[in-house]
């Protein structure tokens, strides 16, 4: 809901038109992106890979009356997280009972002084 409201007051800037029921045309200064409110997706592509409505969906989707709320994937919704962690996290055991690695034996990166003067550690 934060995020939402972020892009919320930058959506203002938008101008849509409506073009079918589904289909909004949204300017933002000289460009134009089509949103699809059908299937929820934005030609710029940041609603369709993240699943929160952009500021041009968003702005389509104020303009159509309809609720953001409907259209953030169901991933955020609250009622998700609670199924996902209903059943608890299972417990893990300590390093010393993790198997051994097959292969090289892995070593720590060595370590050079930098050049210069080292800086003071003043206390404060």
């Amino acid at each position: 809901m934060k995020e939402l409201a972020i892009v919320d007051k930058k959506s203002k800037k938008c101008i849509p038109r409506a073009s079918t029921d589904n289909l909004v045309e949204v300017r933002l200064q000289s460009t134009g992106f089509v949103v699809d409110l059908g299937i929820h997706s934005c030609t710029c592509g940041y609603w369709d890979l993240s699943g929160i409505p952009c500021i041009h969906a968003l702005s389509a989707i104020a303009h159509s009356r309809l609720h953001v709320e409907d259209f953030v994937h169901h991933y955020y919704h609250v009622s998700t997280v609670r199924k996902a962690y209903a059943e608890g996290i299972p417990c893990l055991v300590g390093s010393q009972a993790w198997p051994n690695a097959e292969g090289y034996l892995i070593h720590p990166q060595i370590t050079r002084a930098m050049p210069g003067r080292p800086k003071k550690k003043r206390s404060q």
